[in-house]
């Protein structure tokens, strides 16, 4: 299930990556030479110009991930105690009516991705001026 995640994020977070690489290396590249920066050095300053536009990439996979069902019920099969995700546990408790269940399971998902969101926020340093 793992690798299935990492196949179903990988194209998010390699193309808003690339995305983010061409806009920063252009101008950060001219400069760090400009300077008089070697190669490595280069490459160094252009990973950090663009560490915050990777994690957004990061978090952009990641929420994609965190909400996939029908990838996860496929390859995993959503067997109780050694594949079931939260995911695939909200998917199945709704199936069976117990709809109370299913949505005290999504309003964990919620917290969980929420809680996540905001340590990347504080990561990237966000709220401040």
């Amino acid at each position: 299930m793992v690798i299935a995640q990492a196949f179903l994020a990988a194209p998010i977070v390699t193309a808003l990556t690339l995305s983010a690489l061409k806009n920063i290396a252009k101008d950060t590249k001219d400069i760090a030479y400009s300077l008089g920066a070697n190669r490595w050095q280069m490459v160094l300053t252009i990973i950090r110009e663009g560490k915050f536009a990777f994690l957004t990439a990061i978090i952009t996979g990641f929420s994609r991930v965190i909400g996939e069902t029908g990838m996860t019920l496929m390859v995993g099969g959503n067997i109780k105690g050694a594949t079931r995700v939260l995911t695939t546990a909200i998917a199945l408790e709704t199936m069976k009516g117990n709809f109370e269940i299913g949505i005290a399971l999504g309003v964990v998902l919620l917290v969980v991705a929420l809680v996540i969101n905001l340590l990347l926020q504080l990561v990237q340093g966000g709220g401040r001026s």
